[in-house]
C-alpha cells in the first residue's frame, strides 16, 4: 500500500480509501405519523447512506424552495457505518395538495440531482396495495368455487360472495 493510500476501517469492517470514495444518498419522502397537531401533517425528507458528508437538501413546493426557517432539520449526522444521514421536516396544513411538494438533493456522488415527489410515490403505493388486496380476495373466492365445484349450491354461494366483495370495493 502506497503512502497516498490511507485506509479507514468502518464499523462493519469494510475498508474504503479515505479519498476519492463516495456513496450516493438514498432519498425518501413521507408523511409522519401521528400528526403534530389538529389540521396539520408533517412531511419529512430523509437522505441516508451518503459519503462524503457534504449534501444539499431543499424542500420545495411547485419547484420553489421553501424557506429554511419553516423547516426542522437534524443536520448532517453520522450513521455509525462511516456514512451520513440528514432529515428535514415541514409542517403543512392537512388539506394542502401534497403532490406539489418535493425534496431536491445534490451530492458529489451524483451526476444529476435526486428529486423525490411525495404525491407520486404515496398514491402509487396506496393504489397498488388496494389493488393487490382486491386481487387476492377475488382469487381466494375463485379457488373456493373451483374446490367446491361439484356442489352446485357452493357455486351460487361463491358467486354471491364475489359479488359481495366487489360491491364492498365499490363503496370504498
Amino acid at each position: 500500500m502506497g503512502e497516498s493510500e490511507v485506509w479507514v476501517l468502518l464499523v462493519f469492517g469494510v475498508f474504503l480509501p479515505s479519498y476519492g470514495v463516495s456513496e450516493p444518498p438514498v432519498v425518501s419522502m413521507f408523511i409522519d405519523s401521528p400528526p403534530p397537531g389538529p389540521n396539520l401533517q408533517s412531511l419529512t425528507c430523509v437522505a441516508t447512506g451518503f459519503y462524503p458528508k457534504s449534501l444539499k437538501m431543499i424542500l420545495r413546493i411547485s419547484g420553489a424552495p421553501i424557506s429554511e426557517d419553516q423547516i426542522k432539520s437534524t443536520g448532517v449526522r453520522p450513521s455509525g457505518d462511516g456514512t451520513y444521514n440528514l432529515s428535514k421536516t415541514l409542517e403543512v396544513l392537512e388539506n394542502e395538495k401534497l403532490n406539489e411538494y418535493d425534496c431536491y438533493v445534490t451530492h458529489s456522488s451524483l451526476k444529476e440531482p435526486i428529486i423525490v415527489h411525495l404525491g407520486v410515490h404515496w398514491v402509487f403505493w396506496l393504489l397498488l396495495s388496494v389493488g393487490l388486496l382486491i386481487g387476492i380476495i377475488v382469487l381466494v373466492c375463485c379457488c373456493l368455487c373451483v374446490e367446491n365445484r361439484k356442489d352446485a349450491s357452493a357455486i351460487f354461494v361463491c358467486s354471491d360472495l364475489i359479488c359481495s366483495c366487489l360491491s364492498l370495493c365499490d363503496s370504498v
